[in-house]
């Protein structure tokens, strides 16, 4: 989602102070809202799934 911002130009502390409540990131001049990180939980899911299908890949290919 792009957050279309109204200031033409901000100082440094300005842009520092803006989205402070926000994840996001400028692109191109645009500031985009970001999702937020997945959980350390989740994180660690992901890896456990990553490393069987990388052992499942690794051992069919033998």
């Amino acid at each position: 989602m792009e957050i279309k911002n109204e200031v033409n130009s901000l100082t440094y502390s300005e842009y520092l102070q803006a989205y402070s409540d926000l994840t996001y990131e400028v692109i191109a001049n645009y500031i985009y809202n970001m999702s937020p990180s997945p959980s350390v939980k989740h994180q660690m899911i992901s890896g456990e799934i990553d490393g069987v299908k990388n052992n499942e890949s690794n051992s069919s290919s033998h």
